[in-house]
């Protein structure tokens, strides 16, 4: 679920409102919470987040690598000596 806000993103960039996204961000999330299911299989289940995303899109986002890819340039950037 940590990754829920670049799900949306991600939809956002393909066309859909906000509300929209956050719609059906949400409603995958809620699922999770109530059942413990996995966030990335209920996303790629999703009939409406496939028609914007695709399996290896969704993986990319899900994806930690992703989301840490510019750690050492933020690390050298604020620890500047």
């Amino acid at each position: 679920l940590i990754f829920s806000q670049e799900v949306l993103l991600a939809l956002i960039n393909k066309g859909i409102t906000r509300e929209d996204s956050y719609s059906i961000v949400q409603r995958n999330a809620m699922e999770v919470w109530k059942t413990g299911s996995d966030f990335s299989k209920l996303l790629i289940k999703d009939k409406e987040v496939c028609k914007y995303l695709t399996t290896k899109e969704i993986n990319q986002i899900l994806d930690i690598k992703h989301s840490i890819k510019k750690k050492d340039k933020i690390f050298k950037k604020i620890f500047k000596k």
